[in-house]
């Protein structure tokens, strides 16, 4: 159980991509967050990956008293591919119930 207080999204630099772009990263995603011990789920906040930005990007969420043992993460968009849409990775950045950060 955590209380969140950040998320990152990665996903390769377009100046390294072997395409030369990176359509398939996604633009826009959701993240929810499940209460502990129940079945309710929170909006955390919508946010906006910058493809021109650095690969590892970091959104804060506004601070919410619940604390989640889950998260749930739903892409809204992509920059363009039609296919599919990649991530490399995802995290979740907040402090334990005891007030411990953990990364």
């Amino acid at each position: 159980m955590i209380h969140i207080m950040a998320v990152t999204l990665e996903h390769i630099s377009h100046t390294i991509s072997i395409m030369g772009n990176i359509n398939s990263a996604p633009q826009q995603f959701q993240v929810n967050g499940f209460v502990a011990g129940t079945i309710t789920k929170i909006c955390l906040g919508i946010f906006t990956y910058d493809k021109n930005g650095a690969s590892r990007q970091t959104f804060t969420v506004k601070p919410k008293a619940e604390t989640f043992e889950a998260v749930e993460l739903t892409i809204l968009s992509n920059h363009g591919n039609t296919e599919y849409t990649c991530i490399y990775r995802f995290r979740v950045h907040g402090r334990l119930p005891s007030g411990t950060p953990y990364l």
